[in-house]
């Protein structure tokens, strides 16, 4: 299953974007000692203040994978040279993925960016116990996390209640099949 490393890929490219997007939105230089205090300015809109120009939305990475190595280089090259590389190769590797498994990570980032912050905390922390588990556990609940790809969302929810689903798994497992489901897309 590749969510535990598309999340870190489609992470570090997302954050190119935000270094190159934190230059540009510096706040101006303080006045000179002898001039009178002003008030704090509030913080700069964030990338035009709509939610799809974001560094870290799937519709800015959509639009960073769209363009040619030479654009792609361009937009990378404010960036310090080991992270740039970092990202090149981790944006290499997504792009070296069947087209499927992209869309697929891509839905999965638009549905992790949905939740509020400490939902997606909490999906973060079920991927990483999910990382944990022994290798028989984990693919288990991997096993069963795919099972559930091609239920709708109330689907996936009425399965996860049955007594069978409870008797297979510890509620910890539990937590993170119904953590990870959130962000998994529908396939079918």
């Amino acid at each position: 299953m590749k969510l535990t490393v598309a999340i870190p890929v489609l992470a570090a490219v997302c954050l190119a974007g935000g270094a190159n997007a934190q230059k540009a939105t510096k706040p101006a230089a303080k006045p000179p000692a002898a001039a009178r205090p002003l008030p704090p300015s509030p913080p700069p809109p964030r990338a035009e203040g709509n939610p799809e120009n974001r560094p870290g939305s799937a519709e800015y990475l959509g639009r960073l994978l769209k363009l040619s190595p030479e654009q792609r280089n361009k937009a990378l090259s404010g960036l310090p040279p080991a992270r740039r590389a970092q990202i090149e190769r981790r944006l290499n590797d997504y792009l070296a993925m069947p087209a499927e498994q992209r869309n697929r990570d891509l839905e999965h980032l638009r549905r992790m960016q949905s939740l509020p912050p400490q939902k997606q905390n909490q999906v973060r922390a079920s991927l990483r116990n999910l990382a944990a588990l022994p290798q028989p556990r984990r693919a288990q609940v991997n096993n069963q996390i795919k099972q559930l790809r091609p239920l709708s969302d109330p689907d996936r929810r009425a399965l996860m209640n049955t007594e069978e689903f409870r008797n297979k798994f510890t509620p910890s497992e539990q937590q993170m099949i119904e953590d990870i489901s959130l962000v998994t897309p529908r396939t079918m």
